[in-house]
């Protein structure tokens, strides 16, 4: 099977055919109130610097984004075993990118990397993201967070912890397609 992701239209494809991903499934019944074209932009653009550990392509106005990403690894020494990589599910057919794999305090955990705070939708995003990296590398993750990166050169790390998260989740997936075959929107 190929499986394959276009950056530019943020599409995943396996043999040819689009997979759902998270972020279209979670923001049907989810939406983020903050979300807009210049969130992911910034976004987009925080998240290359920090893959290239290099923020010289930043606008000054969003360097200390990268700055917290800093303070965050000096603070709890974080260490990454897996970035940014795109992943499906080959029993559910659906994909996704995970920002940080890595090992936190002792735990496998999933690091998912926001400019912006803290949203239910990111919780779903964590735990099929956990889901991710379990089917694919066959890893156990312990646990799951949203790291907040600050525009003051701070960040705040919330836990995602919600048992029924993943589960929520899949009902997301199983409406949002069973939407889709029927023509609503």
């Amino acid at each position: 099977m190929e499986f394959k992701f276009i950056k530019k239209t943020h599409s995943y494809l396996l043999d040819g055919q689009e997979l759902n991903h998270i972020t279209q499934i979670t923001s049907q019944f989810l939406p983020v109130p903050f979300f807009n074209e210049q969130a992911r932009l910034r976004g987009s653009a925080i998240h290359e610097a920090i893959e290239l550990n290099d923020p010289s392509s930043l606008p000054a106005e969003w360097y200390d984004y990268f700055s917290a990403w800093n303070k965050f690894i000096s603070d709890t020494k974080f260490i990454t075993f897996l970035s940014e990589k795109p992943l499906y599910h080959p029993d559910g057919r659906w994909a996704g990118t995970y920002d940080r794999f890595g090992n936190l305090n002792g735990f496998e955990t999933i690091i998912e990397i926001k400019a912006g705070p803290d949203h239910p939708a990111y919780h779903l995003q964590t735990a099929a993201q956990q889901e991710l990296i379990k089917v694919n590398y066959h890893y156990k993750v312990k646990r799951r967070y949203l790291l907040q990166l600050k525009d003051d050169g701070k960040y705040i790390l919330h836990k995602h912890t919600g048992i029924h998260d993943y589960s929520l989740f899949l009902a997301a997936l199983n409406i949002y397609r069973w939407k889709k075959r029927n023509n609503i929107s």
